[in-house]
């Protein structure tokens, strides 16, 4: 075999490597579900404070977030803070009560949004939608570590 072709192989077959190791979170349940979070998070906001018309697919948004509300506690029930890609500060676990007071005031939030939603009160909408950024905001800032380049 040419020097070339063996060149391009190991190249590949690194690069196959790397990206495995380097992404392998990618398809853990936690690391899907808080993707799917901030992304229908960000689409939720966006139509709440543009008045947008809601359409089936903004409701089924906000019931995917709920849903994934219900589950934080057992997403973080394994410690892999160690691990190289993970953003969980080890903090979730030595103060397990302060982040699970958190994660049910997240899931609480997203509660009064879904009845706000579904009473149809604009006013409602936005002040729920405020509050559940908020506890975002309060969880991330004790429990998430930065990212890692």
């Amino acid at each position: 075999m040419n020097l070339g072709i063996k060149i391009f192989f190991i190249i590949v077959i690194l690069t196959i490597i790397i990206s495995q190791k380097s992404f392998s979170h990618t398809n853990e349940p936690r690391h899907h579900a808080m993707v799917t979070l901030a992304k229908n998070m960000k689409e939720i906001s966006r139509t709440i404070k543009s008045n947008s018309s809601f359409d089936d697919n903004f409701e089924r948004k906000i019931y995917e977030v709920y849903e994934i509300s219900k589950k934080l506690d057992y997403l973080f029930e394994e410690d892999d803070s160690s691990k190289e890609d993970s953003r969980a500060s080890p903090e979730i676990w030595k103060n397990k009560d302060k982040f699970f007071s958190l994660t049910k005031d997240f899931e609480q939030s997203i509660e009064n949004l879904l009845q706000a939603v579904k009473n149809n009160d604009i006013e409602e909408m936005n002040n729920a939608i405020s509050r559940v950024g908020a506890n975002c905001g309060k969880c991330h800032r004790s429990f998430r570590l930065p990212k890692k380049n």
